[in-house]
């Protein structure tokens, strides 16, 4: 079922917008990926083995209820990203 917010004159074309998704959830959710250069975003997950082995001991601990960790371009806040920088150089 689509629902527009305006009604349509018949044989007018009608587009859908999937939202602003990474490929991998394109494909993961939808089952289709786009070319690399109309991607909107970046994503990148990581799986409960990968954040223990990399994360400082203070928050391992923390980290083990994540069964994954998926961070999105269009969602990482500057205190994540700034939270991140300083995770790499502990």
């Amino acid at each position: 079922i689509v629902t527009t917010t305006r009604d349509l004159k018949q044989g007018e074309e009608v587009l859908i917008s999937y939202g602003d998704f990474s490929n991998p959830l394109l494909f993961r959710t939808y089952g289709f990926t786009l070319p690399s250069r109309c991607e909107t975003c970046r994503s990148c997950t990581f799986t409960e083995e990968e954040l223990l082995a990399t994360a400082p001991k203070e928050v391992a601990e923390d980290l083990q209820a994540l069964p994954n960790l998926h961070l999105n371009s269009m969602q990482v806040t500057d205190e994540l990203a700034v939270l991140l920088q300083v995770w790499q150089g502990a």
